[in-house]
Formats: structure tokens, sequence, C-alpha cells
């Protein structure tokens, strides 16, 4: 792949892997404009659903236009090779999982930044009717920016298991879509009846850990944790660190309601007690967080096979490419697991998400 070209974009090197593809450094060769490629292996580049998923962040994003998200430019299929990319900003940072493990936990002001501005960004992919469904430390970015609190600019990235507000593209009933430590309850039903709020939830257990130092419910096997997200209270956030505030602590526990009626009903409620916390000294820098609307539903995607020459208008206004029947394979592994006397048959596919594990867990 080194030295071939993605759309107008030359790889230069590859700069990190995961279990379904690769991530690359490209840049343009007239602008100097340097790029992020995600390029899924050949594998699983003859799925459909697979696909369909990997380009959908590119959709997603396109339709959101926050600053907060990470931009996809560009996607296609790689010829000869056949494989999917999707062509991103390329951001210079850590992730936040990756910031966490030096410093262990971040003081309020600094935590309240930080959640405020993912926020922000889930906030306004609510308004556009897009839930992102897997919200954790390892698909957020941390960007050093002068003109920012405490120089932290946010980016909020993968959106390859968003649910788009579609008939057509509703999860089906039984499967989970996420990551166990940071699911919302609804999400370990896998009813299928997930909306926003399970974004907000995500956000309250990842302010738990940027709080103590550790997620609620860590340390458990998937079984254990799918039950104590549903069943099990969070100890208080001040019980393992007495620097919380305790009007900090009650937005946390609020987040993590069970009910996604008891939990705030938007991003842009949760983030107007933060800023309240804050002394409005961080509203400023920040930005507004819109309250979600009710939107009629997208339009169904349509099959098409993007061909040299589309403008991206087109690609991204349009629906995965259609990957042909003859191509098809399967990826997948399994696992079982059972508890409380019964017994729970769990088949868990992980597709990370290029470096960020995401599991997909089907339930028998």
């Amino acid at each position: 792949m080194i030295g071939e070209y993605l759309g107008s974009y030359r790889v230069q090197s590859k700069i990190g892997a995961g279990a379904i593809g690769e991530v690359y450094l490209a840049e343009h060769p007239l602008i100097g404009r340097k790029v992020a490629i995600k390029v899924l292996q050949q594998e699983f580049s003859t799925d459909p659903e697979i696909v369909s998923r990997f380009f959908n962040e590119a959709r997603a994003t396109a339709m959101i236009g926050h600053p907060g998200l990470v931009d996809a430019l560009d996607f296609g299929m790689h010829q000869p090779s056949g494989a999917a990319y999707i062509v991103m900003e390329y951001l210079v940072g850590d992730t936040l999982s990756q910031h966490l493990e030096r410093m262990n936990r971040l003081q309020p002001d600094v935590l309240i930044s930080v959640a405020m501005q993912i926020a922000s960004a889930a906030g306004a992919a609510h308004q556009r009717g897009i839930v992102h469904r897997d919200l954790k430390p390892d698909n957020v970015i941390i960007v050093a920016d002068q003109s920012y609190p405490f120089a932290m600019r946010i980016k909020v990235l993968d959106f390859g298991i968003a649910k788009l507000s579609d008939a057509t593209n509703k999860t089906r009933t039984g499967k989970l879509l996420g990551t166990p430590l940071y699911m919302s309850p609804e999400q370990c039903t896998g009813s299928g009846a997930v909306d926003h709020r399970a974004d907000i939830y995500s956000l309250g257990i990842m302010m738990y850990e940027m709080a103590c130092g550790k997620p609620p419910f860590g340390g458990r096997g998937v079984y254990e944790l799918i039950m104590a997200h549903q069943n099990t209270p969070p100890v208080p956030p001040r019980q393992h660190s007495p620097l919380v505030p305790p009007e900090l602590e009650a937005v946390i526990l609020r987040a993590l309601a069970k009910r996604a009626d008891q939990r705030y009903q938007s991003m842009a409620e949760l983030a107007q007690d933060l800023e309240r916390i804050s002394g409005g000294r961080l509203s400023g820098a920040i930005g507004a967080v819109q309250q979600p609307t009710l939107m009629a539903p997208m339009a169904g995607p349509q099959p098409i096979t993007v061909m040299g020459g589309q403008t991206m208008a087109q690609r991204m206004g349009a629906a995965p490419p259609t990957v042909p029947a003859d191509a098809v394979g399967r990826g997948s592994g399994g696992g079982g697991g059972g508890g409380a006397g019964r017994v729970l048959v769990v088949t868990l596919v992980i597709l990370a998400a290029l470096g960020a594990g995401a599991y997909f867990l089907f339930l028998h």
C-alpha cells in the first residue's frame, strides 16, 4: 500500500493497525495536505454489512458537520485490491484513554471542559438523528490547542456503528452494539430500543472514569458487565475521590441512571449543569450545546456502487457501495458464558474500530 494512491492521496507510511484494518498517513501531492486513511482488510471489504458500517462513519460525520468531530474527506474502494477506505483529517494528539493512563484522573475543571466538548459534538449528532452508540475514551482525541480551555481541544471519532434514524437501518432485536465497559443498560438488552440517551449514559461512564481513575463497573467479564449495567448501582464517585465536588457527583450519577427517562434527556441539559458547576467560565470557549429536536426520518439508503469520478457530495449523500454477492465472506468468533442458574450463550464478534475495540454481541 505504501506509495500507492487512495483517491487523490499518496500513501506514505503505516501509522496504526487494528483487528480489521490499518491506518495510513498519506499526502496530497499537489497541495501537501496530510490525511489519515483507514483501510479495511480485504477479507472484511467483501462483507457488505461490515463495509456498510465502515462507510457509515464517513456518511454520518459529513451529515453532522461539527468542529468536535473528526472530518471525513472522501471514501471509496481501492483498485485493484478491492479494499474499502475512508480519508480523514490527520490529527496529532492522544486518545482520552492514553491521557488517563498517564494522569489516572482529571481535575474537576478539566473533566468538565472535556465532558462539555464531548457533549457538544454528540449533541450535534443527536440533532441530526444520529446516535453514536460507542462513546468511550478510545474514541476521543485530545489535540493541543491554546485557544481551548486547558489547551485541550476534543475530537470525537468512530461513528462506524452509529444509528441513523431511518427505517432501513435500525438495530435488529437481539444484537448488542457497543463496548461492554461503556454500554447503556438498554444496549445490553439487545432490544433495539436505543436512542440518544444511550450516549448520555456512556458519557456518564466516561465522566466517572475521569473523576475516579476507573470506570464504575471495571474488572469484570462481559456477562458480569452486562448484568452490572442493568442492575448494579455505581459506587458514588466521592467514595473513590473526595475531591470530586458534590454537584459534579450528582451530574455523573444522574447520567448513569439505569432508566433512560431518569437520566438527562439531552446533552444540552447535561452541559447546562456542567456549565453551572464551572460558574460559566467554560461556556464561551466551548460553545453551546443544542437541544435535540424531532426530525423527519431520513430516506432509507439505496445500494449504489461508488465509481471513479463521483463528487464528494454525491458519495456522502448516498449509501455505502454495494459488494457483489459472489464476493461475500464472513469473519466471526465465538464464546459462551452462564450465570445465576441459567445459561447465556454469547457469540462475540470483535470488530475493533481500527485500534479501539468495538464489540458486537449476539445473544442466543
